[in-house]
């Protein structure tokens, strides 16, 4: 810049003369000193984080953003950096390891054997299920509508043998319902002399149902029951 002052040149004339950019010549007439940004020291304690997400794995982001004192988007890109991702596995408070420990190496008992394991299962969907989630500008929510009151649902019933399913109906089900459709629908798919596997429901538990699975020479075994429920039974 002092050979600009000495030689009386213009802004062009000095970035032309010096192969530099025009806003490298504005910058430096205003200052010679380099223009280092400043980085705010880091506040998060990533390894007080980590001891956090141990001790309280379900809390929400906004949750440690307070407790640590900084921005929801500074826990959020510490944990994403630290490896740890949001997830969630469930198990009843009142199940049994043990007894589950002991229902799985069943299972895999009549694996090793061979044996084809169909699992047998029911679901329900409203009619009037609402999607969850929807999309709108920054700032602005975003609206649905739900009848609380609605009535219809629709139930299904279906069974699984590893990854084909078998078949799968639609009913309104009772104990006479899925005895029919186990007599009716399931016997006539299954491969020979297969183990059955279901859940504890009342209407699993019909005697004329289980002795058509015996005649058939299928095996029926329940799931593990939870310890206030009763003994599973077994065909």
């Amino acid at each position: 810049m002092s050979v600009r002052e000495k030689e009386n040149l213009s802004m062009k004339e000095v970035y032309q003369r010096f192969c530099v950019g025009k806003a490298s010549v504005m910058r430096w007439s205003k200052s010679l000193i380099p223009n280092v940004p400043q980085r705010s020291p880091t506040k998060l304690d990533w390894e007080a984080i980590k001891r956090d997400v141990v001790e309280n794995p379900d809390s929400y982001i906004r949750e440690r953003a307070a407790k640590f004192g900084v921005s929801f988007s500074g826990v959020q890109y510490a944990l994403a950096r630290l490896g740890l991702t949001r997830k969630k596995l469930f198990s009843h408070p009142k199940a049994d390891p043990e007894i589950r420990k002991s229902y799985q190496q069943k299972i895999g008992s009549y694996q090793q054997e061979a044996k084809p394991v169909v699992y047998v299962d029911e679901s329900g969907f409203a009619h009037n299920m609402p999607r969850l989630y929807g999309y709108a500008r920054k700032g602005h929510r975003c609206f649905g509508f739900l009848g609380w009151g609605a009535r219809g649902r629709t139930n299904v019933i279906g069974a699984l043998l590893g990854t084909t399913l078998l078949t799968l109906s639609a009913w309104n089900i009772n104990t006479e319902v899925f005895t029919s459709w186990v007599k009716q629908d399931l016997l006539p798919k299954l491969p020979p002399k297969c183990v059955i596997v279901m859940d504890n429901a009342t209407f699993h538990q019909g005697a004329a149902m289980r002795r058509e699975l015996q005649e058939a020479e299928h095996q029926l075994e329940y799931l593990p029951p939870l310890p206030s429920r009763s003994q599973p039974h077994r065909a």
